[in-house]
Protein backbone atom coordinates (compact mmCIF):
# COMPACT_ATOMS: atom_id res chain seq x y z
CA UNK A 1 0.00 0.00 0.00
CA UNK A 2 1.16 3.71 -0.65
CA UNK A 3 1.08 6.15 2.33
CA UNK A 4 -0.34 8.88 0.00
CA UNK A 5 -2.63 9.21 -2.45
CA UNK A 6 -1.85 9.04 -6.52
CA UNK A 7 -0.15 11.94 -8.31
CA UNK A 8 0.20 11.08 -11.80
CA UNK A 9 -0.35 12.47 -15.05
CA UNK A 10 0.80 10.14 -17.28
CA UNK A 11 0.73 6.01 -17.21
CA UNK A 12 3.96 4.24 -16.81
CA UNK A 13 4.79 3.88 -20.39
CA UNK A 14 4.73 8.08 -20.55
CA UNK A 15 1.28 8.56 -22.38
CA UNK A 16 -0.32 11.26 -20.67
CA UNK A 17 -3.67 10.96 -18.99
CA UNK A 18 -6.27 13.16 -19.95
CA UNK A 19 -6.81 16.25 -17.82
CA UNK A 20 -10.30 15.41 -17.34
CA UNK A 21 -11.73 18.44 -18.65
CA UNK A 22 -15.43 18.61 -18.08
CA UNK A 23 -16.52 16.89 -21.10
CA UNK A 24 -14.98 13.94 -20.83
CA UNK A 25 -16.23 12.89 -17.35
CA UNK A 26 -19.46 11.75 -18.74
CA UNK A 27 -17.97 9.94 -21.27
CA UNK A 28 -18.03 6.34 -20.30
CA UNK A 29 -14.83 5.09 -21.53
CA UNK A 30 -12.59 7.92 -21.77
CA UNK A 31 -9.04 7.79 -18.77
CA UNK A 32 -8.91 10.75 -17.11
CA UNK A 33 -7.60 12.59 -13.88
CA UNK A 34 -8.18 15.50 -12.52
CA UNK A 35 -7.16 17.87 -9.85
CA UNK A 36 -9.52 18.53 -6.90
CA UNK A 37 -8.31 22.27 -7.13
CA UNK A 38 -7.68 22.14 -3.44
CA UNK A 39 -4.32 22.80 -1.93
CA UNK A 40 -2.02 20.99 -1.02
CA UNK A 41 -2.56 18.72 -3.66
CA UNK A 42 -0.16 16.51 -2.67
CA UNK A 43 -2.04 15.62 0.36
CA UNK A 44 -5.37 14.87 -1.37
CA UNK A 45 -3.59 13.54 -4.73
CA UNK A 46 -5.76 13.37 -7.97
CA UNK A 47 -9.18 11.99 -8.80
CA UNK A 48 -9.67 9.56 -11.63
CA UNK A 49 -11.98 7.00 -13.57
CA UNK A 50 -11.52 3.66 -13.44
CA UNK A 51 -10.99 3.54 -16.91
CA UNK A 52 -7.53 5.23 -15.91
CA UNK A 53 -7.01 3.05 -12.52
CA UNK A 54 -7.55 -0.20 -14.67
CA UNK A 55 -5.68 0.79 -17.75
CA UNK A 56 -3.20 -2.52 -18.49
CA UNK A 57 -0.44 0.78 -19.21
CA UNK A 58 -0.38 1.12 -15.46
CA UNK A 59 -1.22 4.01 -13.54
CA UNK A 60 0.60 3.26 -9.77
CA UNK A 61 4.71 3.60 -9.89
CA UNK A 62 6.94 0.76 -11.12
CA UNK A 63 6.33 -2.03 -8.46
CA UNK A 64 3.32 -0.72 -7.04
CA UNK A 65 -0.19 -1.62 -7.57
CA UNK A 66 -4.15 -0.05 -7.19
CA UNK A 67 -5.39 -2.78 -4.63
CA UNK A 68 -8.29 -5.47 -5.68
CA UNK A 69 -11.12 -5.85 -3.64
CA UNK A 70 -9.97 -8.85 -2.38
CA UNK A 71 -7.13 -7.16 -0.64
CA UNK A 72 -9.07 -4.75 0.60
CA UNK A 73 -11.48 -7.76 2.02
CA UNK A 74 -8.01 -9.03 3.67
CA UNK A 75 -7.36 -5.89 5.49
CA UNK A 76 -10.60 -5.40 6.59
CA UNK A 77 -10.43 -8.64 7.96
CA UNK A 78 -7.29 -8.12 9.48
CA UNK A 79 -8.97 -4.86 11.14
CA UNK A 80 -11.77 -6.56 12.99
CA UNK A 81 -14.60 -6.92 10.40
CA UNK A 82 -16.57 -9.65 10.77
CA UNK A 83 -16.22 -12.43 7.57
CA UNK A 84 -19.97 -12.45 6.80
CA UNK A 85 -19.95 -8.67 6.27
CA UNK A 86 -16.89 -8.89 3.49
CA UNK A 87 -19.26 -9.41 0.17
CA UNK A 88 -21.65 -7.17 1.07
CA UNK A 89 -22.50 -4.27 -1.20
CA UNK A 90 -23.47 -0.85 -1.12
CA UNK A 91 -23.69 -0.33 2.80
CA UNK A 92 -21.84 0.23 5.50
CA UNK A 93 -19.66 -3.01 7.17
CA UNK A 94 -18.24 -3.64 9.85
CA UNK A 95 -17.49 -1.19 13.51
CA UNK A 96 -15.06 1.20 12.81
CA UNK A 97 -12.57 -0.28 10.10
CA UNK A 98 -13.07 3.16 8.57
CA UNK A 99 -11.76 5.16 11.43
CA UNK A 100 -9.27 3.09 11.67
CA UNK A 101 -7.92 2.89 7.75
CA UNK A 102 -8.51 7.22 7.79
CA UNK A 103 -5.52 9.37 8.92
CA UNK A 104 -4.58 13.01 8.68
CA UNK A 105 -7.65 14.73 11.03
CA UNK A 106 -6.90 17.97 9.45
CA UNK A 107 -7.97 17.28 6.32
CA UNK A 108 -11.30 15.85 7.54
CA UNK A 109 -14.14 18.85 8.19
CA UNK A 110 -13.72 20.40 11.62
CA UNK A 111 -12.79 17.48 13.18
CA UNK A 112 -16.09 16.17 13.68
CA UNK A 113 -18.43 13.49 12.80
CA UNK A 114 -18.01 9.12 14.09
CA UNK A 115 -15.40 8.80 11.70
CA UNK A 116 -12.98 11.01 13.84
CA UNK A 117 -14.82 10.93 16.95
CA UNK A 118 -13.98 6.91 17.46
CA UNK A 119 -11.22 5.86 19.58
CA UNK A 120 -9.47 3.86 16.64
CA UNK A 121 -9.22 6.86 14.61
CA UNK A 122 -5.81 6.61 12.49
CA UNK A 123 -5.42 3.43 14.29
CA UNK A 124 -4.23 1.44 11.21
CA UNK A 125 -1.52 4.35 9.76
CA UNK A 126 -3.04 4.03 6.39
CA UNK A 127 -3.76 7.49 6.53
CA UNK A 128 -7.04 7.76 4.10
CA UNK A 129 -7.96 11.43 3.73
CA UNK A 130 -11.21 12.96 2.75
CA UNK A 131 -9.94 13.65 -1.06
CA UNK A 132 -13.96 13.80 -2.21
CA UNK A 133 -15.45 12.36 -5.52
CA UNK A 134 -15.79 13.90 -9.22
CA UNK A 135 -19.47 12.77 -10.00
CA UNK A 136 -19.82 11.66 -14.03
CA UNK A 137 -23.11 14.51 -14.18
CA UNK A 138 -23.46 18.41 -13.81
CA UNK A 139 -20.11 18.77 -15.87
CA UNK A 140 -17.96 16.59 -13.71
CA UNK A 141 -19.21 18.70 -10.52
CA UNK A 142 -16.22 17.94 -7.54
CA UNK A 143 -17.89 17.12 -3.94
CA UNK A 144 -17.23 15.45 -0.90
CA UNK A 145 -14.07 17.35 0.24
CA UNK A 146 -13.20 17.22 3.22
CA UNK A 147 -15.71 14.67 4.11
CA UNK A 148 -15.66 11.81 2.00
CA UNK A 149 -12.88 9.58 0.70
CA UNK A 150 -13.64 7.23 -2.39
CA UNK A 151 -11.22 4.93 -3.31
CA UNK A 152 -11.29 2.36 -6.81
CA UNK A 153 -10.01 -0.87 -5.99
CA UNK A 154 -8.64 -2.63 -9.22
CA UNK A 155 -11.83 -5.11 -9.38
CA UNK A 156 -15.13 -5.02 -10.73
CA UNK A 157 -18.35 -6.45 -10.24
CA UNK A 158 -20.87 -6.92 -13.66
CA UNK A 159 -18.53 -4.47 -15.38
CA UNK A 160 -18.80 -1.59 -12.80
CA UNK A 161 -16.08 -0.63 -10.74
CA UNK A 162 -15.83 -1.49 -6.71
CA UNK A 163 -14.79 1.13 -4.51
CA UNK A 164 -14.23 1.55 -0.98
CA UNK A 165 -16.03 5.20 0.67
CA UNK A 166 -15.09 6.13 4.09
CA UNK A 167 -17.61 9.62 5.35
CA UNK A 168 -16.39 11.49 8.45
CA UNK A 169 -20.10 10.77 9.87
CA UNK A 170 -19.57 6.97 9.78
CA UNK A 171 -16.91 4.65 11.44
CA UNK A 172 -17.52 1.65 9.49
CA UNK A 173 -16.74 1.41 5.77
CA UNK A 174 -18.36 1.01 2.62
CA UNK A 175 -18.08 -1.18 -0.17
CA UNK A 176 -19.65 0.53 -3.16
CA UNK A 177 -20.46 -0.09 -7.28
CA UNK A 178 -21.48 3.13 -8.44
CA UNK A 179 -20.13 4.50 -11.99
CA UNK A 180 -16.86 3.86 -14.00
CA UNK A 181 -16.87 7.61 -14.83
CA UNK A 182 -16.70 9.14 -11.34
CA UNK A 183 -13.55 10.58 -10.44
CA UNK A 184 -11.75 8.81 -7.34
CA UNK A 185 -8.83 8.29 -5.78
Amino acid sequence: WMNRNLIVEHFNNGDEIDGGNDVYWSVPSTDCHGNNAVEPTEQYGHLYNWHAVNDDRGICPENWHVGSDEEWMELELYLGMDADELDDFNTYRGTNQGSMLAGEEDYWENGNGALLNNDEFGSSGFDVVAGGYRETYGNGCFYGMNNTASIYTSSSHNNVGIFRQIDKNNAAINRRVYSNSMGMN
